[in-house]
């Protein structure tokens, strides 16, 4: 009897690849990580109650600041303030967090010292390097860090490093400053004995950072210029994402240290009134009159720092607090461009909740280190400790008991998100290439241009700007 095929699928010409998640291998797994450019040099009793390790090499005395086998932790700082697309997290041994917990508010918990002057150490609490000898107690680093942004105003010092993230395999010198790559940021200038640090965990996955659906924060432009921040608590998010305008002094005053030296003053901020604002492959900033889309002609040349704001449409934005910098000249007024009529909007980071897509990614407010469980999704989401069990009603020997359903089991961590890449980077968004409007749309752009330098995984989720390194944990 003949074979007659009678069932068959038409076959179509085109097609699209899934986005793979990428890992690395379980033995020193790829991480672009640095050892903390501030962590002090000097020997002193208390830098070594608080854990800082500290052993000069006898020979070309030079520093090792973590010594083989340690556990290390991870801290918020980027590697680069550059354009602020480095990765995040510096590497700091783990027992920080814990000295840093324990002390008083009053305590000392770091000293620089003669030797941190002479090889220009970072001072953590300025952002600069290290002018003479000097002491921090906790209430006061726990200050600089928040004015510095790298801290919510609600948070304490030892909030700053992460739980542990693995160990050192070998001795980590001392950071040769800046991003350990380029030598105008080095400490000194000829000098480079460590790059790039290395860890021991696990598998290290990608996965993209998605906001939970497409909410968007937007200010009117008001007509007057009005110097109403007085500290960073106003940076706090809100859930009216109120926004406002920020003279030079404020920004010189409130966040010179976590932008270095300014030296211009024809600028002005508008804040948003949301930190971690985003930048999606689909969902930009805009500005919009009426319903014109102004956007274009007002966001004309993107700059990596205020310095660089020297004539009408450039702007510079800091992502993390939520601000967009504006050229104006004198720095006291509405920028020639914009008008009392314009409205300025961005998209922000929420909370994991809703079904966004198909493909993996993680949706929550993640920081490094941040321990991660998992949704109903099947997706790494960010874990809720257990919070501390109180006394409420004054009973003796009673516990009041905490509900449950506000915390996560301890046995449902499955992984650790090490750190986060901010992209387009590397200059993908000028690679030129192909894109066709076949039926499928969006997942046919290939990552580059046609992208906007955003990698496949972010362009077929829809997320943000953010790639989060997992550390699988089981």
């Amino acid at each position: 009897m003949a074979y007659i095929p009678n069932f068959r699928k038409p076959v179509v010409p085109f097609g699209n690849i899934i986005p793979e998640v990428h890992s690395s291998s379980s033995e020193r797994p790829w991480l672009d990580s640095q050892v903390a450019n501030w962590l002090p040099l000097g020997d002193t009793t208390t830098n070594r109650t608080m854990g800082f390790i500290v052993y000069e090499e006898p020979v070309k005395k030079d520093f090792f600041v973590i010594t083989p086998g340690k556990l290390v932790g991870i801290t918020r700082e980027r590697i680069s303030l550059t354009g602020f697309n480095g990765p995040v997290g510096r590497l700091v041994p783990a027992g920080i967090k814990l000295a840093w917990e324990e002390a008083a508010g009053d305590d000392v918990v770091l000293q620089y010292k003669n030797v941190d002057v002479e090889r220009r150490t970072e001072d953590l609490a300025t952002g600069t390097f290290v002018a003479g000898e000097v002491e921090y107690t906790k209430d006061e680093l726990t200050a600089a860090l928040q004015s510095r942004g790298l801290l919510k105003t609600t948070e304490t010092l030892s909030d700053f490093v992460s739980e542990p993230v693995g160990i050192v395999p070998q001795a980590q010198w001392e950071s040769p400053g800046g991003d350990g790559t380029q030598p105008s940021g080095f400490k000194f200038h000829n000098y480079n004995r460590g790059n790039r640090s290395q860890i021991l965990c696990d598998y290290v996955l990608t996965y993209p950072l998605t906001p939970s659906g497409v909410a968007t924060t937007t200010v009117p432009v008001i007509g007057t210029v009005v110097d109403a921040l007085s500290d960073l608590s106003a940076l706090e998010p809100s859930s009216s994402g109120s926004g406002f305008w920020i003279l030079p002094a404020v920004v010189e005053s409130l966040l010179g240290a976590r932008y270095g030296a300014i030296t211009n003053e024809n600028f002005i901020g508008l804040s948003l009134g949301r930190r971690r604002l985003e930048v999606a492959p689909h969902l930009t900033f805009k500005i919009t009159r009426g319903a014109t889309d102004r956007t274009d002609l007002v966001l004309v040349r993107k700059k990596n720092h205020i310095n660089e704001l020297t004539k009408e449409g450039d702007y510079f934005v800091d992502l993390e607090l939520g601000i967009i910098f504006f050229y104006e000249a004198g720095g006291d007024g509405i920028p020639v461009n914009l008008a009392a009529a314009d409205v300025v909007s961005g998209q922000y980071l929420l909370a994991f909740s809703t079904w966004t897509s198909h493909l993996a990614h993680i949706r929550g407010d993640i920081y490094p280190g941040q321990l991660l469980t998992y949704d109903k999704y099947s997706n790494f989401a960010p874990f809720v400790p257990r919070p501390a069990e109180t006394d409420v009603d004054g009973t003796p020997g009673s516990v009041d008991l905490v509900d449950p359903s506000t915390y996560t089991r301890p046995e449902r961590i499955v992984g650790q998100a090490l750190t986060f890449s901010s992209y387009p980077r590397d200059g993908m968004d000028k690679v030129h290439t192909w894109y066709s409007n076949l039926p499928t749309g969006v997942l046919d752009k290939m990552p580059g241009s046609a992208t906007g330098g955003f990698t496949d995984q972010q362009t077929y989720t829809g997320s943000g700007q953010y790639m989060v390194l997992v550390n699988l944990l089981k």
